[in-house]
């Protein structure tokens, strides 16, 4: 459970540019692997961004209570995509 709270904190920051994608996504193409290729390029500008930039030192943290980056960023692409999906679903359920 621990870890998994401290996961999220990670995600945190990077939650509220998740629904502007999401939502984003949704109005410009609502298919499911649209939104999964999208998803996939934003988390790969993200591995970019905190491998070349001084945000790496926020890794550095979370390296040390245990989790490495790959276990770190691949969590945060389960739960995002989890998100992102759920909430295309809904959407196409109404419209």
């Amino acid at each position: 459970m621990k870890q998994f709270l401290t996961i999220l904190s990670f995600y945190k920051p990077y939650f509220y540019w998740s629904c502007v994608a999401t939502l984003g996504i949704i109005v410009l193409f609502p298919s499911i692997q649209a939104a999964v290729i999208t998803k996939l390029l934003l988390i790969w500008l993200l591995w970019n961004f905190l491998n070349r930039t001084k945000a790496r030192r926020r890794l550095q943290f979370f390296q040390k209570l245990g989790f490495s980056r790959m276990k770190l960023l691949s969590s945060t692409v389960i739960i995002d995509l989890c998100f992102t999906i759920s909430a295309l679903i809904i959407v196409k359920e109404f419209i």
